[in-house]
């Protein structure tokens, strides 16, 4: 979903702003600008794209966004000191970032997957062979490698004010790793829905 296509998903685009806000915001503590139960950041703008995780009704309970590094994005206006190299700017190469799912256990687990196979199938259909971010290195172990995604890290980590470590990282994206993911996962159809749902 993006700025340009959010009116064919219902009540989406404004779902996730509030998905934002209650597990961004609220439980993680971002300090984000919130306004009216809606949270968002300087890189919630036109240029990203959204894969969100809808049940029935509508509810986002999980989601990634994707941002052009051709653009403004958050490892390289915040962090770049945590790269050994250039910047990445190119229009194969994407930052992944707001990855956030609420649901428990077994499910969230399941959640997860779901948004990696979906970024495998976006990547594919926009050209896109690159992911960049910034997570803990415990999430990108638990996040990609575990599902079959291998990553390597940018450079160094970063211990930020609140105590959090970080690390940037890269995960690429091709057909033997998509066939490692679906394996992994078990997830042999296909997630991405690029029209709406007639249930949401």
């Amino acid at each position: 979903m993006t700025a340009e296509t959010a009116h064919l998903f219902g009540r989406g685009y404004l779902e996730m702003y509030r998905f934002q806000d209650r597990h961004f915001r609220l439980r993680q503590n971002y300090n984000v600008p919130t306004f009216a139960g809606l949270s968002w950041d300087n890189y919630d703008n036109p240029s990203s794209h959204y894969l969100l995780y809808r049940v029935i009704g509508g509810l986002v309970c999980g989601m990634s966004r994707l941002t052009p590094t051709t653009q403004q994005y958050m490892l390289g206006d915040l962090w770049p000191d945590m790269i050994d190299g250039p910047t990445p700017s190119a229009p194969n190469i994407w930052e992944s970032s707001r990855l956030g799912v609420a649901a428990p256990g077994a499910l969230r687990t399941r959640i997860v997957q779901h948004l990696l196979v979906a970024k495998i199938e976006w990547a594919k259909l926009n050209e896109v062979d690159t992911f960049v971010g910034v997570m803990p290195p415990a999430l990108w172990r638990k996040v990609f490698t575990a599902n079959g995604w291998p990553t390597e890290f940018l450079g160094a980590p970063k211990t930020l004010e609140t105590g959090e470590t970080i690390m940037a990282g890269r995960a690429h994206v091709s057909a033997t790793i998509e066939r490692a993911v679906r394996g992994t996962t078990g997830i042999r159809h296909r997630v991405l829905r690029t029209a709406p749902r007639t249930d949401l």
